[in-house]
């Protein structure tokens, strides 16, 4: 089956696979040999992933109360500017990397002993201690810089209009 703009992704299988073919290293080789259905799969784990994994920083309000995703919303991005696009351009960008960071044995969403809440580790002579305001998890800042548009920054005192 298909993947479906609106229900379940946000960029196109072809359009996908345009931007993977630009990325580095291994991405566009481990892509390119997946079938198309396999794609499709990633696609909707990482658009799955992007709309649980930012849905309360998301800027804007969604446009009607059935939509199944986080997009298209109204308002504007954290600068300001109107979003007029249903789906705008790094949002699908964003999509596409993390799925081809799927796609190449990245798990973006592991599971984590006792939460992650590690205070110290220690193996051999290496140690590791996090601060206690570090995420549990891993952090994808490529991702994050992709998306910083349609985040809401906490820091601002942006002004959200709706259009």
């Amino acid at each position: 089956m298909a993947i479906t703009a609106g229900t379940d992704t946000y960029i196109t299988l072809a359009a996908a696979d345009t931007y993977i073919a630009t990325m580095p290293g291994s991405y566009p080789t481990v892509w390119d040999a997946l079938s198309d259905a396999d794609k499709e799969t990633y696609l909707k784990r990482a658009a799955r992933y992007l709309d649980n994994h930012y849905r309360n920083r998301w800027v804007g309000d969604i446009m009607t109360t059935t939509q199944t995703m986080s997009f298209p919303r109204y308002g504007c991005d954290n600068q300001g500017r109107v979003i007029d696009s249903s789906y705008p351009t790094n949002l699908q960008y964003a999509q596409a990397e993390v799925a081809a960071r799927m796609a190449n044995s990245e798990e973006l969403n592991t599971d984590l002993d006792r939460g992650g809440e590690v205070i110290r580790e220690k193996i051999g002579p290496i140690e590791t201690e996090y601060s206690g305001t570090a995420p549990t998890g891993k952090t994808y800042p490529e991702i994050d810089d992709l998306l910083w548009l349609l985040l809401v920054d906490r820091g601002s005192t942006a002004r959200l209009v709706r259009v």
